[in-house]
């Protein structure tokens, strides 16, 4: 069983590239040092808001080779590994591990469907489970509400279970907007195991996620504002609610504005406070206005700094 513990912020870091869609790897070592400046408990490479679908595989060996470079052992790294198919996700593992990351994320095997719906229990088990067996450092595992065809409202879902007793998946990064949902996931899981954490996504929903015990916060605004999420954790870990209730409702804002618009936002609110410029990987385009120039605002008013 592997020993380690996911507690605290993790923000998902966007991926700075250049105009012709290469790592701007000044930019990518401003962004981390941002972020850890800020006292996050670790990175979340890769992710959808880092482009990691988007990247191939030579793209994602030079992130993590200038990620691990720079973080130099100040935090962990967490990566995205997770792809349709379950050997290229395997072959994923294997490059972040050879880049010395120190967990992989793996997400529900998407694009194909059964009858015209997310895959079942059997094939999201099967997948998670040889991941795991492959892998020779920790996995992280994703919960999206809409890829999980049985889901009962307000229930953890049994294969979650299955998956918690699991010793090499260390934990769950959860978006669902279902309190309920996020609550029995975190309480059914400790009772099987107490090496399994749950890690609530959503931004707008981390004071209600560590509040029921949530572990952590994976939240993309927390990239944006690494101080004040991990302030509003250690005020909900030091038993100051009020404080932490603040903090979330300062973090309403900022959630509003990146809300529907993806990775392109997150390049906007990088680019407007210096560390990197807004170029993304086709096919996304620009944020739209007149949603860039408030996010550009609300950025550069010090509020998030």
């Amino acid at each position: 069983m592997s020993d380690f513990r996911m507690e605290g912020t993790y923000p998902i870091v966007p991926t700075p590239l250049t105009a012709d869609e290469e790592v701007d790897e000044e930019g990518l070592r401003r962004v981390i040092n941002y972020e850890i400046d800020g006292g996050v408990d670790g990175l979340w490479m890769l992710g959808t808001r880092g482009e990691g679908p988007n990247l191939g595989p030579s793209m994602h060996q030079r992130i993590l080779e200038v990620t691990m470079d720079e973080v130099n052992g100040r935090v962990p790294v967490v990566t995205g590994c997770g792809v349709p198919g379950t050997k290229q996700t395997i072959e994923n593992v294997r490059l972040a591990e050879s880049c010395g990351a120190d967990v992989v994320h793996i997400t529900e095997p998407y694009y194909y469907k059964l009858d015209g719906k997310p895959y079942g229990d059997r094939e999201l088990v099967a997948h998670y489970e040889a991941v795991a067996e492959a892998a020779q450092v920790p996995v992280v595992i994703y919960f999206h509400d809409t890829k999980w065809p049985t889901l009962v409202a307000g229930q953890c879902p049994e294969p979650i279970k299955k998956l918690a007793a699991h010793p090499n998946i260390v934990g769950v990064k959860v978006s669902s907007g279902d309190q309920r949902i996020l609550q029995s996931m975190v309480w059914d899981t400790e009772e099987i195991t107490d090496n399994f954490s749950v890690m609530i996504t959503f931004g707008h929903m981390a004071f209600a996620g560590l509040l029921v015990g949530c572990h952590g916060t994976t939240a993309p605004e927390s990239a944006f504002a690494p101080k004040l999420f991990v302030e509003m954790y250690i005020a909900i870990r030091e038993g100051d609610l009020t404080k932490a209730l603040e903090l979330q409702k300062k973090s309403l804002p900022l959630a509003n504005a990146l809300r529907g618009y993806d990775a392109p936002s997150g390049k906007v609110a990088l680019a407007a406070i210096g560390l990197c410029e807004e170029y993304m990987s086709m096919p996304m385009q620009p944020m739209p206005e007149p949603a860039r120039q408030n996010l550009i605002d609300l950025m550069k008013s010090g509020e998030y700094r």
